[in-house]
């Protein structure tokens, strides 16, 4: 199920490139480069989504999620805190992008919500390079609130090909909708167009968490020497190697500790943490919670 749910198919390459087509008017080369590159590499996956009726009452407990976040909220208000902002939000959508640290909590109401990844390139996030506002504009919270009303009427657990089909076209129209409300920069573009001779290590990792991965072996794929592709990594994503792949095991522990009943020992074995007490120790560090305490406390705010 998950190897159809990753297929990207001409249909939604095809989708994407009409969805951005309104930044390509007389643009620059750096921004013509990452619409090919977007055109080829963009991937939608549904995490989780839902239509409920908030508990009066009702918080997500503060959290850091692994995938970018759309709550569209009616009935009442809503009220959003990150690390440096708060917000009350009426009749309207936040989004959270991820690695975004926030709660949200409000009295009763009825919200869509929806957990998705929208990448490009191998697996990096797509608002690596586009920027976007945390509590999203009428026409933008009003189109997301339509399409996660969709989405969420799909049974997550669906085999059937028209199906996976189905979802990921309402997930690229989900991006259309909020790429109403997103901006870029040269810089962005920039750093998407240079990131392309790194999709083979990018997707390497990707595929090969669970297994030891030396710096070297990642620059030997794409025809660098170690200290260079070190280099190359940092100015196009701003983190070290080491750190991305860190970044990308800890986002991998947490799809599985929500989605999945696995052990936290399987899981962190399914990381590259093959002793449980060091990834316990390791996520700890990072988040503030142990495995089990995230997932508990994920789970239970997980209405949006």
């Amino acid at each position: 199920m998950h190897a159809i749910l990753s297929l990207k198919t001409t249909v939604f390459a095809m989708q994407f490139f009409f969805v951005l087509l309104h930044f390509s008017t007389d643009m620059p080369d750096p921004r013509d480069t990452f619409l090919k590159l977007a055109e080829q590499t963009l991937n939608f996956e549904c995490l989780c989504a839902g239509d409920s009726a908030l508990p009066r009452g009702h918080t997500t407990g503060w959290r850091t999620l692994p995938g970018t976040v759309v709550s569209h909220i009616t009935g009442t208000s809503m009220f959003l805190e990150t690390d440096d902002a708060k917000f009350e939000i009426r009749k309207g959508a936040y989004c959270i992008v991820p690695g975004v640290h926030h709660v949200s909590y409000g009295e009763g109401g009825r919200c869509r919500w929806i957990h998705a990844n929208f990448t490009v390139f191998g697996g990096l996030n797509l608002f690596t390079f586009l920027s976007m506002p945390h509590v999203l504009s009428a026409r933008a919270s009003q189109g997301a609130a339509t399409i996660v009303e969709k989405i969420a009427a799909i049974p997550q657990n669906a085999d059937s090909m028209q199906t996976c089909i189905t979802r990921k076209s309402l997930g690229l129209r989900l991006l259309e909708a909020l790429l109403a409300d997103a901006s870029t920069s040269s810089h962005q573009i920039a750093t998407a167009g240079s990131a392309q001779r790194l999709i083979p290590a990018l997707m390497y990792v990707r595929d090969n968490l669970a297994r030891p991965i030396e710096i070297a072996q990642l620059a030997r794929l794409v025809h660098l020497s170690p200290s260079r592709f070190s280099a190359v990594f940092r100015s196009v994503l701003g983190v070290s190697p080491g750190g991305y792949l860190q970044r990308e095991r800890l986002q991998k522990a947490q799809e599985l500790l929500i989605q999945s009943d696995l052990s936290i020992a399987a899981i962190g074995a399914s990381v590259g943490w093959d002793n449980p007490y060091f990834f316990s120790r390791f996520f700890h560090q990072k988040l503030g919670q142990t495995p089990t305490q995230y997932r508990r406390t994920v789970r239970q705010g997980l209405l949006t």
